[in-house]
């Protein structure tokens, strides 16, 4: 169980699921032993510290971005979903059975997007558009690493449940959010405030234009 947090006040817990409907490493090739290298984003501190919740203004480039480019193929998927004609749930967990005895403890505790990518664009390739799709992505180890030598945060790597974006396709139209949660109560915000201009600086580089709805 974990606190999730928006501007300092707990809004809701974070449960871990427990029905799997669909188990990732079913596919070939899906959890593979390689993971993709993290690009850091250096001039985040630029961006103004405000709650990133936006609607994605050009739907096109942003799922292009998003299934058919590497950029967020560093990014941990802990959960998913893809509706067509029917659901597909997707429990990011990796399962360790799945791998020899000697590799089992070489990978995070999340599959990474890069490794689910293709096949969640073969599920929704085609002329019908899905109906909705949601991802939660958590950043990778070195993101919060550095954000939190950048802030000084009096946080630990432990603290720190987890960076997260929450992004959603319903109706035609994307909603992203960014949230941050943590394993201890703390009334610093300096973390979080610099993960919201980490996430707005990081769709800056990729020219991908974000309307706030805050």
């Amino acid at each position: 169980m974990r606190e999730f947090r928006r501007n300092g006040a707990i809004r809701g817990i974070l449960r871990d699921r427990k029905v799997i409907i669909l188990l990732l490493e079913s596919s070939g090739g899906l959890c593979d032993n390689t993971t993709g290298s993290t690009h850091l984003i250096t001039d985040y501190h630029r961006e103004a510290p405000v709650l990133l919740s936006a609607t994605v203004e050009d739907l096109k480039l942003f799922m292009n971005t998003l299934l058919a480019r590497p950029a967020f193929d560093s990014f941990l998927l802990t959960e998913g979903s893809v509706t067509t004609c029917m659901t597909y749930l997707m429990d990011g967990h990796y399962r360790t059975g799945y791998f020899d005895r000697e590799d089992a403890g070489k990978h995070p505790e999340y599959v990474a997007w890069g490794y689910v990518r293709p096949h969640v664009f073969d599920m929704i390739r085609g002329h019908q558009k899905p109906l909705k799709m949601r991802f939660v992505f958590r950043a990778p180890e070195e993101i919060v690493q550095k954000l939190l030598s950048d802030t000084g945060a009096p946080l630990t790597s432990g603290d720190v449940s987890g960076l997260y974006i929450n992004i959603v396709y319903v109706s035609g139209s994307v909603s992203v959010t960014s949230g941050t949660a943590l394993r201890v109560f703390s009334a610093d915000r300096s973390l979080e405030q610099a993960w919201d201009r980490y996430v707005t600086a990081m769709f800056r580089q990729l020219n991908i234009a974000i309307q706030s709805q805050l």
